[in-house]
């Protein structure tokens, strides 16, 4: 994001710098962890906040991740790319990108730089202003919490969270078939929901849930293809072999 992106959703540059000048580590802090880098990085992005979301960009939740960027990384470490973007996944997804990136990369900033831009260059040269002030930012308040003085002016919704570890799908979702010529899908199970695409004979769809409607009905919660989840009447599919 840039700074004006990310003045929408949660901290500025400025603010998160001043809060990194009032009290700098104390000579000796243990080095940086990934708890302290998260910390950092979700104060900047989110103020911490789960359900924050970027009306410029979409990115949402604590560490502001693109919607599209969210499938990928839930079908990564979570097998199932449609996985809800609760704060338990959340922390656990962002946990293992971070880890990752820094596996590749050996230093916080440039992890940092990386989550802004999607690159990682070495060259702090060639980052711009704007990058800079960013990564200057998570740093600090990454820094910052290393010790119990600083770890006190950081707002504690920042910190990273020990939550229970969310679902991790190790095999396939069941898959159904399309049986119907031209069939709607809807945003809840019933033909009274509002039906919000379509889908035609012969898509697969993955089946995340299942519920009967008012009258009895079985309908299926199901994935499409590119990340939209939805429900289609379970009459007018058929399991896929």
């Amino acid at each position: 994001m840039t700074a004006i992106l990310r003045a929408a959703v949660g901290f500025s540059v400025a603010a998160s710098l001043a809060l990194g000048v009032a009290a700098s580590p104390a000579l000796g802090a243990r080095r940086t962890t990934i708890d302290d880098f998260m910390t950092g990085l979700a104060c900047v992005e989110s103020g911490g906040r789960y359900y924050a979301v970027n009306s410029f960009s979409g990115s949402y939740g604590k560490y502001q991740i693109m919607p599209r960027v969210w499938l990928a990384w839930a079908n990564r470490y979570l097998g199932n790319k449609w996985a809800e973007a609760t704060p338990r996944a959340q922390e656990y997804v962002a946990r293992n990108r971070i880890s990752d990136l820094y596996a590749i990369h050996h230093r916080w900033p440039l992890v940092a730089h990386w989550w802004l831009t999607g690159n990682a260059d070495p060259d702090q040269q060639m980052w711009s202003d704007a990058s800079s002030g960013y990564v200057s930012s998570v740093i600090r308040i990454a820094r910052l919490v290393r010790t119990p003085d600083g770890a006190a002016q950081v707002p504690a919704r920042c910190f990273a969270q020990d939550l229970p570890q969310p679902k991790i799908r190790t095999e396939p979702l069941p898959r159904v078939v399309v049986t119907g010529s031209v069939v709607f899908i809807r945003d809840g199970a019933g033909t009274d929901n509002k039906a919000v695409g379509k889908v035609t004979a012969g898509t697969v769809l993955a089946v995340l849930s299942s519920r009967r409607d008012s009258s009895g009905r079985k309908w299926l919660h199901v994935g499409l293809r590119d990340g939209t989840k939805a429900w289609i009447a379970s009459w007018l599919t058929q399991p896929r072999d």
